[in-house]
């Protein structure tokens, strides 16, 4: 499971905490919470970033869709993505209409 390391409570306009959007299973039925990209997006149209290993420590880029995500595991030399496709369950997109953002 990778939750997010933060929760939208702390989320505001200033600061660059990124506003969590929801969560999904992969094939292997771990869990990952998934948010909005702020600031730099070096890989344009993976608009999202994905929380992974423990406890969210990390993060990937990638364009999630509501059965699918392609994820962005490296970088070619030429800075173009290295892409993996997730076929995910259980998409759910979180309430995030009152979040001060």
């Amino acid at each position: 499971m990778a939750y997010a390391p933060h929760h939208n409570g702390m989320v505001n306009k200033y600061n660059d905490i990124p506003l969590v959007l929801g969560s999904f299973e992969n094939e292997n039925n771990n869990l990952y919470e998934f948010a909005e990209i702020r600031g730099f997006n070096p890989f344009v149209g993976y608009d999202n970033m994905i929380y992974v290993g423990p406890m969210g420590s990390e993060t990937r880029y990638a364009k999630i869709l509501k059965t699918v995500a392609y994820v962005v595991i490296d970088e070619n030399a030429d800075g173009t993505p290295v892409v993996e496709k997730w076929n995910i369950k259980k998409f759910k997109n979180y309430d995030v209409s009152w979040v001060d953002n």
